[in-house]
């Protein structure tokens, strides 16, 4: 235990030098949360197709340094045909049919380059375990993020925990893992079905499904929200505009909180910032 006047120098050049985190994929989220900074769990949440993993493919594509993806919804080859897609700004369904035109094949490979000669790492062991992933992750001491989609596919070491205790569990060993080694953890949830009830289905933290744990030990949580998939339900998806979405920033320890406007383009896998966000709606 230390005396406070023991850490004030640190405190002092944290406040002269604050840490810049690293960048989220979007310029709006990164403005509005200061980016991803060491030591932080950030969630990502939202009901399926609201487009969690595309979210967590712009953050991997915006870094620089080493990144570490823990993948356990989609194998390594699908996660990177994604990433190729989103970096070309090529529908994935054209790259992964090869239906691509001359124009289009440069694109793809300026992007195969790109990742080539990146520092991302991915794992997409089924079933992850928080002992598996602690032994995977200490390989890589160095990592500046870590990425994990998604915790509901996570097995806890302990296969007697029911489901509230072992996501708990689960929750504090990761947030554990990032406070110890300094490093961000982006970790991608589900929400549950009570969005589903709701007349304009927008997500709340008390969606977040299984364990109150998750709220309590993350640093962040943004909530996906695209009306326009529930507006498909009831017309032809011809008439609708696919492009709207909204990045909610429902809880941020020591920030501000409110709703991002974007742009989620599906084709491509990825959102993109909206010329019309102007953060008017922030307490």
């Amino acid at each position: 235990m230390k005396q406070i006047k023991e850490t004030m120098s640190e405190v002092i050049d944290s406040i002269k030098n604050p840490v810049q985190g690293l960048p989220t994929g979007l310029e709006s989220v990164d403005k509005a949360t200061g980016g991803y900074k060491p030591g932080q769990l950030i969630v990502i949440a939202g009901r399926s197709s609201m487009g969690k993993t595309a979210m967590l493919g712009d953050c991997v594509l915006a870094q620089t340094g080493k990144t570490l993806f823990f993948s356990l919804e989609m194998s390594s080859i699908v996660l990177t045909q994604r990433l190729i897609a989103n970096e070309a700004n090529i529908n994935f369904r054209t790259l992964v049919n090869n239906e691509t035109d001359d124009g289009q094949n440069k694109r793809i490979r300026a992007a195969i380059g790109k990742l080539q000669e990146s520092n991302i790492f991915i794992d997409d062991t089924p079933c992850l375990t928080p002992g598996q992933f602690w032994d995977k992750a200490e390989e890589h001491e160095d990592a500046d993020l870590i990425i994990i989609d998604h915790l509901h596919l996570m097995r806890h070491d302990n296969g007697r925990l029911g489901e509230v205790q072992a996501l708990d569990d689960i929750c504090q060993q990761l947030r554990a893992y990032a406070k110890t080694k300094n490093v961000p953890i982006v970790l991608a949830c589900q929400l549950n079905r009570n969005t589903e009830n709701r007349q304009t289905h927008e997500p709340r933290l008390s969606d977040l499904r299984g364990s109150g744990g998750i709220e309590q030990d993350s640093d962040i949580v943004l909530l996906l929200y695209r009306p326009s998939y529930y507006l498909q339900r009831e017309i032809s998806y011809d008439t609708v505009d696919d492009g709207d979405a909204e990045v909610i920033v429902a809880k941020q320890r020591n920030g501000i909180t409110g709703k991002i406007k974007t742009i989620f383009l599906g084709n491509f896998m990825s959102f993109r910032d909206s010329p019309d966000e102007t953060m008017s709606n922030w307490r």
